[in-house]
């Protein structure tokens, strides 16, 4: 009994020993004790250059705002980078304030950074922001500064319509080719009609000239609604397509920005992806096109317009529209279109962006305008080619008896 009992209590002092030590060892992973552990991401950055408009060969100064959703963030730092070639940061460090949960704040020091001019106008500007904070918190945030702004757009359509789009599993692709030079500041795209009897099957993207970038558009939305009508995709819309419900007419967001293209070469092939991911329905695809605006860096407004009828009759209203000129500078404003329409009429001011003009010989006239700011600063001209056609002829062929045939 002795013997039991002592290894009875033996073995209770051991349990008592392996009890203490697991407390302490749970007290020194107990949450109250535990390192700090902030969360520190992206809220938005703010970028301003003397004279307003970001652009190869400027110095940038960058506000780079940044949110906490975990632990108090103490002792705040921050070490800017860029890996965009071309980029090179001036001022790159940074106190930040302590942020707890929820908290946002910037940088105390404004960053600094200088474009070389040899950087192309368009170039999304890669940073990222090491944040350090107390108990050798680290993490980095990207984030990315546009240079430059949307010209006036180019409006390309697909020709190689209408094309099938074939049951699940099956997908179809329709290209357009866009010219120009220059990289992409802004697109939006125009499903002009997309017939399909089950439109919730459908998951639509655009790609890239280099065929690797895509957008997705619309994914699976619409149910069993048909039809894609006058469509029109922009990241400036005011309702997102997930929320709406077919058919789909009007103008919406598209479940994934627009402007992840900024920065692409603007003249290629654009493709349209259409996938059918649902068995029973078919459709086809008759119409699209897209609205793609170059980038934009120089000080100077920006002409660009459209014709309505182009081709154009002889004798019939043509409306020009330069609405989608482009005023770069913060504070102006463009005052005055200067016409030129080609065909030795004499040549037009005005300080709206629309006007008509009749043509009354047929051929190929060169329209030229020049917009002017309230600085007094105008742009390059800016020609759109516009074919007047010729009026049809009427053959009367003459008759053998031609008396003969006025009397009877």
């Amino acid at each position: 009994m002795a013997l039991r009992g002592a290894r009875f209590r033996g073995s209770r002092v051991l349990s008592h020993a392996a009890v203490v030590l697991g407390v302490l060892a749970g007290c020194a992973a107990a949450p109250g004790v535990a390192a700090a552990s902030p969360d520190v991401g992206h809220v938005r950055t703010d970028a301003s250059v003397p004279g307003g408009l970001i652009a190869p060969g400027n110095t940038i100064s960058l506000l780079e705002t940044i949110n906490n959703s975990g632990d108090p963030l103490t002792g705040a730092s921050g070490l800017l980078t860029s890996t965009t070639p071309g980029v090179t940061v001036d001022q790159g460090s940074s106190a930040y304030p302590n942020l707890t949960f929820s908290q946002e704040g910037a940088n105390t020091t404004p960053f600094g950074a200088t474009v070389d001019s040899s950087v192309p106008c368009g170039t999304p500007l890669a940073f990222s922001l090491q944040v350090n904070g107390a108990g050798s918190y680290s993490h980095a945030v990207p984030f990315t500064v546009p240079t430059g702004i949307g010209g006036p757009a180019t409006s390309y359509d697909a020709a190689d319509l209408p094309t099938p789009i074939p049951d699940n599993p099956g997908n179809v692709s329709s290209s357009l080719s866009a010219t120009g030079t220059g990289l992409a500041r802004g697109i939006t795209v125009r499903l002009g009609q997309i017939d399909h009897t089950y439109v919730g099957d459908l998951k639509i993207e655009l790609i890239a000239p280099d065929d690797t970038t895509s957008v997705v558009l619309v994914n699976r939305k619409g149910g069993d609604g048909n039809n894609f009508t006058n469509t029109v995709l922009s990241d400036s819309a005011g309702q997102s397509i997930t929320s709406a419900s077919a058919p789909f007419t009007g103008t919406y967001r598209p479940e994934e920005p627009l402007s992840k293209f900024d920065g692409q070469p603007l003249a290629g092939t654009w493709k349209l992806k259409v996938s059918d991911q649902s068995n029973g329905d078919t459709g086809v695809i008759k119409s699209w096109g897209a609205d793609i605006a170059p980038a934009v860096c120089s000080d100077d407004p920006v002409a660009g317009f459209t014709v309505n009828p182009s081709p154009a009759p002889p004798g019939a209203a043509v409306t020009f529209d330069a609405s989608g000129s482009v005023e770069p500078k913060p504070g102006e404003t463009i005052t005055n279109y200067g016409w030129d329409f080609g065909d030795g009429t004499p040549h037009q001011d005005t300080g709206t962006p629309t006007i008509s003009h009749s043509y009354t010989g047929h051929g190929l006239k060169q329209v030229t305008l020049v917009v002017t700011d309230t600085a007094g600063h105008a742009s390059l001209p800016k020609t759109v080619p516009l074919i007047v056609t010729q009026p049809p002829t009427v053959s009367l062929g003459a008759s053998p008896n031609p008396v003969q045939d006025a009397v009877r």
